[in-house]
């Protein structure tokens, strides 16, 4: 009898818990939705990579939904989204369930708005065409284009040289600030300079027929004597105001699973980047160049956990005459290297042949140190109306000639 009665007080104390648990849940479930419609329903987000989708209701305001955009744009692509408009009120769309990107189009063009894509950020701008640009540079509109309109030839080279012959040599990159340099013993270490180097820098002078050494020149006999070796010259020709790029390398994929549990591919660019958006200045009579720069050299190595990329990047902005040069230096590399040295065959034999593995041979780690010089010119090009004079002054050159030998063969013709 005891038993039952104890059974029956812990049954009613259990009902009253769950009871109590059930009620208090129903009252969390109606705070929250309280919630939500005081701040005009907050949109929900499905992340998952390049399929990050989301919702947002006409009411939700402008600064709140670019905000959630640029903190998926920041965990997806790392870049934030930058909106100096300062947009105000609501969105004034319904946007249903979409990938990220194509929601951040569709609220700009309701709002008369584009975005552009730099190289760490996107910037929001008044549309000018009334077509958001997903992706790429701020190209001019087609009204601003002029027969005086400029372009900027962007020259490069990417030079990989071996740290300690560099410091042995005493280079100083300095000496690149201009695209010819006097060449002497003064530009090495005294003690360093060899009869090798002199007759490196010799010859390629003779070749060039001129009295100094050119950039290229001296990094190619650099690379004569082993300090380094050039990766790389791209070269562009960019309109003033717009950015270009130049890619020498390959691209690559990692598997990812979409929000929906789908295998999608996200693509990565590797090798030798240039990023270089030029800006002609023109103050006093002096016209100069300011260059926004994003330099990089990077490397993609496969393992079965992970993909790991080596990347080197420089990023800066420079002013520049026309034909003058700078130097990014100082982006230094380890390379470690694990070799088998000793007797050939016997060295690599297994460990339980007579042990002669470990009497025959040794295994060495070799660390080399690199550094990555890149070296950038700024060329105005000339503009459509001063190659127009010079074809004229060219086709007038022709006709003079003609004209004067025209003259020459009647002078020849016998008189009657």
């Amino acid at each position: 009898m005891i038993t039952v009665r104890i059974n029956k007080k812990f049954l009613r104390r259990l009902k009253i818990l769950s009871s109590i648990i059930v009620y208090t849940g129903l009252c969390l479930l109606m705070i929250v939705g309280v919630l939500n419609a005081q701040r005009g329903g907050v949109p929900s987000q499905l992340r998952g990579g390049e399929g990050a989708n989301v919702a947002f209701p006409p009411t939700t305001t402008f600064s709140q939904a670019i905000q959630i955009l640029s903190q998926i744009s920041r965990d997806v692509e790392g870049k934030v989204i930058i909106d100096p408009t300062n947009q105000q009120g609501p969105i004034n769309v319904s946007v249903p369930s979409l990938n990220w990107k194509r929601a951040l189009e569709m609220i700009l063009r309701a709002n008369g708005l584009e975005f552009v894509e730099r190289a760490t950020y996107y910037e929001i701008r008044p549309s000018g065409s009334g077509v958001a640009l997903p992706s790429g540079p701020a190209l001019p509109l087609e009204g601003e284009l002029t027969i005086d309109s400029r372009q900027v030839e962007i020259s490069a080279i990417f030079f990989q040289g071996d740290r300690g012959s560099i410091a042995e040599a005493g280079i100083d990159w300095s000496i690149f600030s201009t695209g010819n340099v006097n060449f002497d013993v003064s530009s090495v270490a005294a003690t360093s300079v060899t009869q090798e180097f002199l007759a490196a820098s010799i010859d390629y002078t003779a070749e060039s027929g001129a009295s100094t050494l050119t950039t290229l020149g001296i990094l190619r006999a650099f690379e004569a004597l082993n300090i380094g070796t050039i990766i790389s010259k791209p070269s562009i020709t960019v309109l003033d105001g717009t950015e270009g790029m130049i890619q020498v390398g390959q691209s690559f994929s990692i598997k990812q699973r979409d929000f929906a549990g789908n295998t999608t591919d996200k693509f990565f660019e590797v090798g030798t980047i240039l990023r270089v958006t030029p800006r002609i200045v023109r103050d006093r009579d002096i016209t100069f160049i300011h260059l926004e720069l994003y330099v990089e050299k990077s490397a993609a190595f496969p393992d079965p956990v992970s993909t790991r990329i080596d990347k080197q990047t420089a990023s800066t902005q420079v002013i520049l005459l026309d034909g003058e040069q700078t130097a990014i230096a100082g982006l230094f590399t380890d390379e470690i290297q694990s070799v088998r040295k000793g007797i050939p065959i016997l060295k690599d034999l297994p460990w339980w042949f007579f042990g002669l593995r470990f009497l025959t041979g040794f295994s060495s780690v070799d660390k080399s140190e690199g550094e990555l010089i890149i070296i950038i010119k700024a060329d105005l090009v000339p503009s459509i109306t001063e190659r127009i004079e010079r074809r004229k002054a060219e086709i007038d050159e022709i006709l003079d000639a003609q004209r004067n030998k025209f003259k020459e063969d009647l002078k020849k013709l016998p008189s009657n």
